[in-house]
C-alpha cells in the first residue's frame, strides 16, 4: 500500500525528466545546423582542392624559379598560407563530423529514455491494479472463510477461532467469493507484475544515468 505514493513520486520525476527532454529539441536544431555545416564542408572541400592545386603549382614554381629572391620569398609565403588554410579546413571538417555524431547519439538516447520511462509507468500502473485486485479477492476470500466457519457454529460450543461459547453475530457466507486457486492465481499475477515494474524501473534508471552522463 506504500507503493502508490512511491509510484506518484516516480511518475512526477519522470514527467519532470520528460520536460527536460523537451529541451533536447535543441538537438534537432543542432542537427539542422550540422546539415548546413556539411554543405559548408563540401564547399570548403572544393576550396581545399583548389588550394592543393595552387600549392602544387607553387611548389613546382618554387623548384623551377631561380630568377629572384623576391619571387622565391613570395612563393614561400603563399605556400605557407595554403598549408595553414588546408590545416584549418581539416580541423573544421573534424569538428563538423564530431558535432553530427554527438547530435545523432543524443537524439537516440533521448528517445530510448522516453521509451523506458513509459514502459515503467505502464508496468507500474498494471502492478498497482493487480495488487488491488488481489487484496480485494483476499478480503472476500477471508470473509467467505469466516462465513463457512460461522455456518458450523453451534450454540454452547466453542468457536474454533476465538473459543467463545457465544456467537451473537456470525458472518454470512458469500455467494461470489473466489476459490483458493483463483486467489493464488491473482497473487501470482500481482507478484509477476510487481517484479516486471521493478525490472523496468531499473532499466529506466540505467537509461537516465547514461543520458545524464552523455549530457555532461
Amino acid at each position: 500500500r506504500e507503493k502508490q505514493p512511491l509510484t506518484q513520486k516516480l511518475a512526477a520525476e519522470i514527467v519532470s525528466s520528460e520536460e527536460k527532454l523537451a529541451k533536447y529539441e535543441e538537438l534537432e536544431l543542432l542537427k539542422k545546423k550540422a546539415d548546413a555545416l556539411k554543405d559548408r564542408e563540401a564547399e570548403l572541400g572544393k576550396k581545399a582542392e583548389v588550394l592543393s592545386e595552387q600549392r602544387k603549382r607553387l611548389t613546382e614554381e618554387f623548384r623551377s624559379s631561380q630568377e629572384s629572391a623576391e619571387v622565391l620569398k613570395s612563393v614561400s609565403s603563399e605556400l605557407f598560407v595554403c598549408s595553414s588554410a588546408l590545416k584549418e579546413l581539416e580541423n573544421n571538417i573534424n569538428s563538423l563530423e564530431k558535432l553530427e555524431k554527438d547530435a545523432d547519439q543524443g537524439i537516440v538516447m533521448a528517445k530510448a529514455l522516453g521509451k523506458a520511462q513509459k514502459e515503467y509507468l505502464d508496468a507500474s500502473e498494471e502492478s498497482e491494479k493487480l495488487r488491488q485486485k488481489y487484496e480485494q479477492l483476499e478480503q472476500i476470500f477471508l470473509d467467505e472463510q469466516a462465513g463457512i466457519l460461522a455456518a458450523g457454529l453451534r450454540k454452547g460450543a466453542p468457536c474454533p477461532v476465538c473459543g467463545s461459547l457465544n456467537h451473537p453475530h456470525p458472518a454470512e457466507k458469500l455467494a461470489d467469493a473466489p476459490s483458493e486457486a483463483e486467489l493464488k492465481t491473482a497473487q501470482s499475477e500481482s507478484r509477476r507484475a510487481a517484479e516486471d515494474a521493478r525490472s523496468r524501473s531499473g532499466a529506466a534508471a540505467q537509461q537516465k544515468g547514461n543520458f545524464e552522463t552523455f549530457r555532461s
